[in-house]
């Protein structure tokens, strides 16, 4: 069944946006009375029946939970900016589905890129979520630099992925399900080695992601598929 966004007017009644309810009515094809899913993106997924529908409001009636999911712990993404804006959108996408919970774009000393269009990232979001049927939406924060991101995210669980030579401990080895974690993936060229120190010093620790290097967008997927796989373990315990 196809997902779609709007608003829970109360227990029984759901209203697609106009936006999707335009998707629903003129792209998708949907009539009274079909089945679809419905969320708001706050952890939960209903079935719903459309009971009345135009190209600018789509009304449904819910009948049941679908999906329902309780956040436990956060995952946090900071990377460096790509110069390639379709690899970086990628990595979003992917990301998204493997379930990252807020995503920060870095602007660090070797960054090529110093803007992004937020928007258009955020419509990525939004559709990898209903690609994937997430309950609920990553955040993508305002861009930020080192420094800013050390003083806002006062969390126990840091890492940062870099590539220099020096003892590194792997991510899956260290990272605590349960507890919110972040990690730093650079940008193209890596962290400088003062950008290393900044953050080794204010709490974070080296991890590897794997023998190999891996490119930025790769090692990000790859951190927030330990993640997820550590979250899932806990779960099934």
């Amino acid at each position: 069944m196809d997902l779609f966004l709007g608003n829970q007017i109360d227990s029984e009644v759901f209203h697609l946006n106009e936006e999707e309810s335009h998707h629903c009515v003129r792209v998708l094809r949907h009539r009274l009375y079909d089945e679809i899913l419905v969320t708001e993106f706050q952890g939960k997924i209903w079935q719903a029946t459309i009971v009345d529908l135009s190209s600018t409001l789509v009304k449904c009636r819910i009948t049941k939970v679908f999906r329902e999911e309780r956040l436990t712990n956060l995952s946090i993404v900071a990377f460096g900016m790509l110069q390639d804006r379709e690899r970086m959108e990628w990595m979003v996408e992917k990301m998204t589905e493997f379930g990252v919970d807020i995503v920060i774009p870095l602007k660090s000393e070797r960054s090529m890129k110093s803007n992004l269009n937020l928007v258009r990232l955020g419509k990525i979001i939004t559709a990898a979520c209903k690609q994937n049927l997430r309950t609920k939406k990553p955040i993508i924060a305002e861009i930020q630099t080192i420094q800013q991101l050390i003083a806002s995210q006062p969390i126990a669980q840091k890492f940062v992925a870099h590539c220099q030579e020096e003892i590194k401990t792997s991510l899956w080895d260290v990272v605590q399900s349960g507890k919110d974690a972040l990690i730093c993936i650079g940008p193209e060229g890596d962290f400088s080695s003062k950008e290393i120190e900044l953050m080794l010093h204010n709490g974070f620790q080296a991890v590897s992601l794997g023998q190999r290097r891996l490119r930025s967008e790769t090692a990000a997927i790859a951190a927030c598929h330990i993640f997820a796989m550590k979250s899932e373990l806990e779960n099934e315990d």
